[in-house]
């Protein structure tokens, strides 16, 4: 049985003009562009960003290029910047995400070192360094709980399969490691790299939504009562039809060069307010072996669990965040540009 309350961030691929959805009779009618805000990064560019926008539409980016975050209003002026590379209090190496706490900043790294800082005087209250490596993305669960994704190791050595991890922040502590890394991919996670192993998640409530870098599924964890450990609750498979979309059999993997030619899954998966999954689908495009280069593009698809069908919401940009009504995409082409996707109601 699929959850009534699913649906999954944006992600489209945009061009510096508006973007647009594909004239056709299977494309979603129930968004429009209702804002375009552009960042004020002339003498602050911006180089690979990750987007979080707070409770008050402050657009908080976390630069990997530049090693800082930076803070920029709801109109998309700048505001401040917090950090830069290094090894010392509030500098960063290839810093991840960032997410807000009332007035408390936190920061991750792609090793693990967890920085809470003041987003108004830039005061560092801690510095964690968390015993995991290839962190991508963490979110609140509340003031004292945060869900981090990662592998745990000692040194240079992974010593656990679980790849999402509940962290109390009030002791600086991993509690639980869930999600074990699903045993068919494992022959392959050295083949083509990052793909095995990439990770989404979204929390809703006391539930997190996952999906695994390789895997069509999506599975879902809910946090035990006593609130120490999360359990796995369902496992939700895509309807037969949009299978079709994901080209890629697993066993392609086996020639890294055939993978990254024909290689598409599923990028993101979360919820909105409006009881349907969306789901973005990443496909890479055939590769240039002399170069080695190839090209990326997204597209968006919403399902509705009550008719079971799908329809294309937009094939153009990135979906950075969404607060249930709203959904922010950027431009891949500029970062600088979010365009702000609105819910209207299908006039048909």
């Amino acid at each position: 049985m699929y959850i009534s309350c699913l649906i999954a961030l944006y992600l489209p691929l945009l061009s510096a003009t508006l973007p647009h959805n594909n004239n056709t009779t299977d494309t979603c009618k129930e968004y429009k562009i209702s804002e375009v805000i552009q960042l004020d990064d002339e003498n602050n560019l911006i180089g690979y960003p990750r987007y979080t926008i707070d409770e008050v539409n402050n657009f908080i980016l976390t630069d990997q290029q530049g090693h800082n975050v930076k803070i920029y209003d709801a109109k998309g002026n700048y505001v401040s910047t917090f950090g830069r590379r290094g090894k010392g209090p509030g500098d960063f190496e290839h810093p991840q995400h960032s997410i807000r706490n009332q007035d408390k900043i936190h920061t991750v790294t792609i090793d693990g070192i967890l920085t809470t800082w003041d987003i108004h005087t830039k005061h560092i209250y801690n510095i964690s360094d968390l015993p995991l490596f290839g962190v991508n993305y963490m979110e609140l669960l509340n003031d004292s709980l945060m869900v981090i994704d990662g592998r745990i190791v000692d040194g240079n050595k992974q010593i656990d399969n679980h790849l999402m991890h509940l962290v109390d922040l009030n002791e600086n502590k991993i509690l639980d490691s869930f999600f074990p890394e699903p045993e068919e991919y494992l022959p392959y996670r050295h083949v083509a790299q990052s793909m095995p192993g990439l990770i989404n998640f979204k929390v809703i409530d006391d539930k997190i939504i996952i999906n695994y870098g390789l895997s069509s599924d999506l599975y879902i964890y809910k946090l035990a009562e006593n609130k120490v450990k999360f359990d796995s609750i369902q496992q939700i498979k895509p309807p037969e039809d949009f299978k079709n979309i994901l080209e890629l059999d697993v066993s392609d993997l086996m020639d890294r060069w055939t993978a990254f030619s024909k290689f598409s899954h599923i990028n993101k998966a979360s919820i909105l307010n409006n009881g349907k999954i969306a789901i973005q689908v990443r496909q890479y495009g055939v590769i240039d072996q002399t170069e080695r280069r190839t090209s990326v593009s997204y597209s968006l698809y919403q399902y509705d669990t009550n008719t079971k069908q799908h329809c294309l919401v937009s094939n153009d940009g990135i979906l950075v965040h969404t607060d249930g009504k709203r959904l922010f995409v950027m431009d891949e082409s500029d970062y600088a540009i979010i365009y702000v996707y609105k819910e209207i109601k299908n006039e048909d």
